[in-house]
């Protein structure tokens, strides 16, 4: 015990202050030297400790192989099953991996698109409808015109060929009109002669 009697002994004193005593000074740095030995011992018994203890789990895997590696493999499945979030691909963006509560959003967000879509295309139907009927209301008109028309004898087969042509000529000018701005809005082609 001679390290503790020379702890008792000798006075830390810092840099610059006097001594109230007659005895050793040791500077901070002297005490780690001389404590180095304590914690060096405290580390060895640490050490040795845990060795002892290395040795036991070192030996009971010898003995339980079969169990040590069922143990890892279990716990490799627990941390996958319940460290890793399931994922799976996303509706809207293939490429993209979406976990359950994006998914969720995802069906919601598409639901609420489609049904959209979908009453826009009732409504689209509907307004298709309406014009069928309109236009059947208007031949049937036509069809009511011309048996009234032949039924009272006032029936002229020159003005009904009078009008089919006056609907085929009209027909012929838009058509004209349209051809017109077509070759009026189409780029230029400069054609080079042919060399022969």
């Amino acid at each position: 015990m001679k390290s503790s009697l020379m702890d008792e002994r000798m006075a830390v004193i810092p840099m610059g202050c006097t001594r109230p005593f007659n005895g050793p000074v040791i500077r901070p740095i002297t005490m780690v030297a001389m404590h180095r030995g304590v914690v060096c011992r405290a580390a060895r018994r640490d050490f040795e400790r845990k060795g002892k203890i290395m040795k036991e789990i070192a030996k009971w895997i010898r003995h339980n192989q079969g169990i040590f590696v069922a143990l890892i493999i279990s716990a490799g499945v627990i941390v996958w099953t319940l460290g890793c979030e399931t994922k799976v691909e996303s509706l809207v963006e293939p490429d993209k991996k979406v976990n359950r509560a994006e998914l969720l959003i995802e069906v919601e967000s598409e639901t609420t698109r489609l049904l959209a879509e979908l009453d826009q295309l009732a409504r689209l139907g509907v307004l298709r409808i309406e014009e069928l009927d309109r236009k059947k209301a208007i031949a049937s008109e036509l069809m009511k015109f011309a048996a009234i028309s032949t039924a009272g004898g006032g029936f002229n087969p020159s003005g009904l060929v009078t009008l089919a042509f006056s609907i085929l000529g009209f027909g012929a000018v838009v058509d004209n009109r349209l051809k017109d701005k077509l070759i009026k809005n189409r780029p230029l082609q400069v054609l080079e002669p042919e060399q022969d």
